[in-house]
């Protein structure tokens, strides 16, 4: 009995992990989307399923939806992942002609490799201001720290 149990046990268990994944990524969204608004500025999260292909199923776009469609050059395109495991660079799409791509993550190690991805992607990635003190991020003008994004935002969303 309890063999026949196993591999449904065992795929239960992962699917409780991916969801509980899943939940950790939309909350990052939500809660960077309502920091944004409390300090004025706009952003949206892409809603409709082709608008959201249009845009490469981007987490945010600042200022707006309808702005990203139509005028890529005054749109900053937001992807935040709590993690940079091995299949973020599949997630994260190749920066659009125009509006900047920005890599928003909470993850407390970024190696030189995973850095180096990150400007071969031509992406600005923003990370944990203590993380952009190391040696080896330091100079680096395409990791930033978190707390710089409202005043590179700001510059759009007006």
């Amino acid at each position: 009995m309890l063999t026949q149990l196993r591999p449904i046990l065992i795929d239960f268990e992962f699917r409780i992990g991916q969801s509980r994944k899943q939940r950790g990524g939309h909350a990052l969204e939500y809660i960077i989307k309502k920091l944004l608004t409390r300090i004025n500025i706009s952003s949206e999260i892409p809603h409709g399923k082709k608008e959201r292909e249009k845009l490469n199923k981007m987490d945010l776009v600042v200022p707006d939806q309808n702005t990203a469609l139509t005028n890529s050059k005054l749109t900053r395109y937001l992807s935040c992942k709590r993690t940079l495991r091995e299949r973020w660079k599949q997630t994260v799409p190749e920066k659009k002609q125009g509006g900047e791509m920005y890599l928003i993550t909470l993850d407390d190690k970024i190696s030189e490799n995973k850095a180096m991805d990150i400007k071969k992607k031509k992406l600005i990635a923003y990370v944990r201001d203590e993380l952009k003190k190391q040696s080896h991020l330091r100079n680096k003008d395409w990791i930033r720290k978190l707390s710089d994004l409202p005043r590179d935002l700001l510059v759009v969303s007006k």
